[in-house]
């Protein structure tokens, strides 16, 4: 099982700390507003997978009765979405990229386009089932209530990065911009200097933070996205649809790492389906072992007493006397000896306890049952 808090963790410290300041303004400037914020921020978390709130976070719609057939039969082959686990079908046309998401178990996003090409036979049920089974991981992170917090939280951080996102397609090809990013750790060398030298610590402090954020938050964020690619190879894999994803992703991505990443399903794909026929084939040979019969309890001799009558009875005593008799009858009707103990059967049985006397010691030979004794020895 894949770990993911600790590098969502990870990918949330900027924006900790950037809402965190925001909201220390925000504080500072009015108390009131901080606290009618909180309150709607509370509401938002309560409230994320309510219908108004899928529109709002993936602009989600009910799908009509020919999306909903069509999506349903196409997912049939995901086992975990069958039956009483079969969600809602929702259409958007805003997802960012995804063509499936999974705010909760009972309700699935499913893009346009996707949806079109699955009506339009462009992609089998299999192909399809392959695609959306990479969204059946997203439930335990979308629907977590510390992740809605955390997002809630750092809604001020989330703004700026939609705006920083939206605005670095634009500026990207500006050579400028690009130089001027590049040279950013000269400007931040410089300005921790002059703070040092005129012994201004607080901006030294935000100086020094700013460049390890600036170094970190791009890792920490690509390290976060493998996560949720593995979380969603991993869900694909398990429910046996690895080799398909694998086919479309060589198909559609001609690089490096799409080829590594399609090799890689192929590859978990593969020891699933061993781990899995080992673990039937163990299963099996358990429930066809026969079962061992137990020895009753009141046939069991403890080992300390046969082992201290068998050295008495090396010594020429008299096996009564010796303590040999110490099979222990099985019902009230079995014969007894004088000293009311057990008996002896002087015959071979098929299993059962029966002790043969040797000159000069005793020999445990083998076992038989004391009721099907023939006669009691006699104690002379």
């Amino acid at each position: 099982m894949i770990r993911w808090r600790g590098p969502w963790a990870g990918a949330q410290i900027t924006g900790v700390i950037f809402s965190s300041l925001v909201w220390i303004v925000v504080c500072g400037l009015s108390l009131p507003t901080l606290v009618v914020t909180a309150a709607i921020g509370v509401a938002l978390v309560i409230g994320r997978n309510t219908r108004p709130m899928l529109w709002w976070r993936f602009g989600a719609r009910p799908a009509n009765d020919f999306q909903r057939d069509a999506m349903l039969t196409a997912i049939v082959p995901i086992a975990s979405l069958r039956g009483r686990h079969q969600p809602s079908i929702w259409t958007s046309h805003r997802l960012g990229g995804l063509c499936a998401v999974m705010p909760t178990r009972t309700d699935l996003v499913v893009s346009l386009e996707l949806t079109h090409d699955v009506v339009a036979r462009r992609l089998t049920d299999r192909q399809a089932s392959a695609i959306i089974s990479q969204a059946v991981s997203h439930p335990q992170i979308l629907d977590s209530n510390l992740a809605a917090a955390f997002d809630s939280f750092c809604m001020p951080w989330r703004l700026v990065a939609a705006f920083t996102g939206a605005a670095s397609q634009i500026t990207a090809r500006i050579p400028l911009i690009r130089f001027s990013w590049t040279i950013r750790w000269i400007v931040l060398g410089l300005a921790a200097t002059d703070s040092y030298r005129n012994t201004r610590w607080p901006a030294l402090v935000g100086v020094v933070l700013i460049a390890v954020l600036s170094a970190t938050t791009g890792r920490l964020e690509a390290k976060w996205l493998r996560t949720l690619e593995e979380l969603a190879d991993r869900s694909t894999v398990a429910e046996g649809l690895g080799p398909d994803l694998a086919d479309l992703i060589q198909h559609g991505d001609q690089s490096l790492a799409g080829a590594e990443r399609a090799n890689r399903l192929r590859n978990a794909t593969t020891e699933s389906r061993s781990a899995r026929t080992r673990h039937q084939r163990r299963c099996c040979s358990v429930e066809r072992r026969p079962a061992r019969a137990r020895t009753p309890a009141h046939l069991c001799v403890p080992e300390t007493e046969i082992r201290d009558a068998l050295r008495r009875g090396a010594t020429g005593c008299d096996p009564a006397e010796a303590g040999i008799d110490l099979v222990i009858p099985t019902s009230t009707d079995a014969p007894v000896n004088q000293r009311g103990t057990g008996c002896l059967a002087p015959a071979p049985m098929p299993w059962g306890l029966r002790f043969e006397m040797f000159d000069p010691f005793a020999r445990l030979s083998r076992l038989v049952p004391a009721e099907l004794a023939t006669e009691p020895r006699d104690d002379r």
